[in-house]
């Protein structure tokens, strides 16, 4: 899995937003759950908090099959594309920590990757799915129903 950098950012490659090609940012780009309040509050948050943030869109906005993803795999967790590869659900922690300019915090992604610190985010990250509609800001459309909550998908998109 490549480092994702403040300063490897191309342009994208036929994604598009309500028609439009996703803005020059390109890749990286973070994709959740525009239909759920929890989600989009914790991007916005993120947003604020964190130095570096990668342009992020609803996946509900996005033309899926040109980055290579599902409507399932959007439903089932938040989604990190960076140039037709995928990290989802809790490794998208560590994708987002390895992004940011302060090397303490890309070093604490790096940690966040192996295995079993990467086991105990996953656990974490599929209970918080599982019940982001009883979170702070959660609201009964954030309720995740009938899904299967398999475990954290990482692939090359074909």
């Amino acid at each position: 899995m490549p480092n994702c950098h403040p300063i490897d950012r191309r342009t994208t490659r036929g994604a598009t937003q309500r028609g439009h090609v996703v803005d020059s940012s390109g890749f990286p780009l973070l994709v959740y759950d525009g239909d759920c309040a929890f989600c989009t509050r914790s991007v916005n948050l993120l947003r604020k908090r964190l130095p570096a943030f990668p342009q992020a869109q609803p996946w509900q906005q996005l033309d899926l099959a040109a980055l290579g993803l599902t409507e399932q795999e959007v439903q089932d967790a938040v989604q990190w594309v960076d140039h037709g590869v995928h990290s989802s659900g809790g490794r998208v922690a560590s994708e987002l920590l390895r992004y940011q300019p302060n090397r303490a915090l890309r070093m604490l992604g790096a940690l966040c990757d192996t295995p079993p610190v990467r086991s105990v985010i996953a656990v974490v990250y599929r209970w918080v799915a599982a019940h982001r509609h009883q979170m702070p800001g959660g609201t009964a459309a954030c309720a995740i129903q009938d899904r299967p909550s398999g475990p954290d998908r990482q692939h090359l998109a074909a």
